[in-house]
Order: C-alpha cells, then sequence, then structure tokens
C-alpha cells in the first residue's frame, strides 16, 4: 500500500510533463502556420465591395498550377446574379480550380476574374 501511495504522485507528474511537452510541440507547429507568409497578397488600395449583387466573370482566364500544369485555357464566363451554374467533366478538367479562383485561392496566370466588375485582384 506504501509503494502505491509513493508511485501514484510520481505517475501523475510523468503523465503532466508530458501533457506539457505535447502542448508545447502543437505550439510551435501553429506558429509556424501563423507566421507563413502567403503567396496570395492583398492589394496595397483594395476596393470596397460594399453591397456586392453576385456577378461573376471569367473573362479570358487561364490558369496553371506552379508544377506547370495548365488547367485552364481562355475560359470567358458570365454568371449574372441569381443565378446558377453547373461545370460538368471529367476528373482534371479544371472544375474545382475555376471554383478555387473565385475566392483567391489560387490568382489567374491570365485574364481576369471579376465580381460585380471589379477584378477579384483588387478587393
Amino acid at each position: 500500500m506504501y509503494i502505491a501511495h509513493f508511485y501514484r504522485p510520481i505517475n501523475e507528474f510523468v503523465h503532466t510533463f508530458d501533457t506539457v511537452q505535447r502542448t508545447l510541440a502543437a505550439g510551435e507547429r501553429i506558429f509556424e502556420v501563423l507566421d507563413t507568409v502567403p503567396a496570395i497578397r492583398d492589394p496595397e488600395d483594395p476596393v470596397p465591395l460594399p453591397a456586392p449583387r453576385g456577378a461573376v466573370e471569367f473573362l479570358d482566364v487561364s490558369f496553371r498550377y506552379e508544377t506547370g500544369d495548365t488547367v485552364l485555357k481562355n475560359i470567358t464566363l458570365h454568371v449574372p446574379p441569381g443565378r446558377c451554374v453547373a461545370l460538368v467533366g471529367r476528373s482534371g478538367a479544371g472544375k474545382t480550380s475555376v471554383v478555387n479562383l473565385i475566392p483567391r485561392f489560387y490568382d489567374v496566370t491570365g485574364g481576369s476574374v471579376r465580381v460585380d466588375g471589379v477584378d477579384v485582384r483588387r478587393l
């Protein structure tokens, strides 16, 4: 019984020490992510979009990933406010890439993507 009372605090200390070490390691990873400089920068003088209507235009848009794979070439598309558009095609055809260009997860390599007539690179 004495041995059990002796080892219990030591076991709790080891468990607490392990938790602290894991927390410190996770904190380091979190700060690495927070300190990462994004590849897509906001413009120095952004244009405000106070009351968006929702018109989306792709004007002669081309896009290729950093790996060099061209995904989109000279795409022109106009979606009026309140309308839905379905993009269909085989896997790897660029459907997700089209959608990811609107919120600027990537920047176009040619042409422009516009929301309510304003190039998304200026928003």
